[in-house]
């Protein structure tokens, strides 16, 4: 077998650690992974403007769909049927605290888990049209034309 290993960023990537409300961009979408019983993992790899990340992982169930609608709305989508992939480039808040879960070892470790997602006051998602084919999306200021990812400020919810 031979794979192609050019271009493949070999920077170790860094994450959140700290509790609190946080601006982040989705910069990628992960399907790729099934659990045991054959659901598929939804995969949101988030960044701050820092470049830390969060991962957000939801089994795709009947009973998690409300977890990616929250998601759904936060970015700012109005319609039912929403193509994750338009995710990426977005941008929304989402509030992280600590919980306890349990690893593959059977340890209880504690992780940072979203606690709630919402729009960004800052930061407006221009949200394609229902059934329209995934590209790369920006946000914009609300406040100026446009907004360069560096100059984000984070919002400050005082966890």
């Amino acid at each position: 077998m031979v794979i192609n290993l050019a271009g493949v960023d070999t920077t170790p990537k860094e994450y959140i650690q700290k509790e609190g409300g946080y601006t982040l961009k989705c910069v990628d979408i992960d399907m790729s992974k099934k659990t045991y019983n054959g659901n598929t993992i939804l995969k949101i790899i988030f960044e701050n403007k820092e470049k830390l990340r969060f991962i957000e992982d939801i089994v795709i169930t009947q009973n998690t769909l409300f977890k990616i609608k929250q998601v759904s709305d936060a970015f700012g989508f109005t319609y039912a049927n929403v193509n994750v992939n338009h995710f990426i480039g977005m941008y929304l808040v989402a509030f992280l605290g600590k919980t306890k879960v349990k690893n593959s070892a059977g340890d209880f470790v504690e992780v940072l888990k979203a606690k709630k997602f919402q729009k960004s006051a800052k930061l407006q998602n221009t949200i394609p049209a229902e059934g329209a084919v995934p590209v790369v999306m920006s946000a914009v200021s609300n406040t100026s034309s446009a907004i360069d990812e560096i100059e984000l400020i984070e919002e400050d919810y005082g966890f």
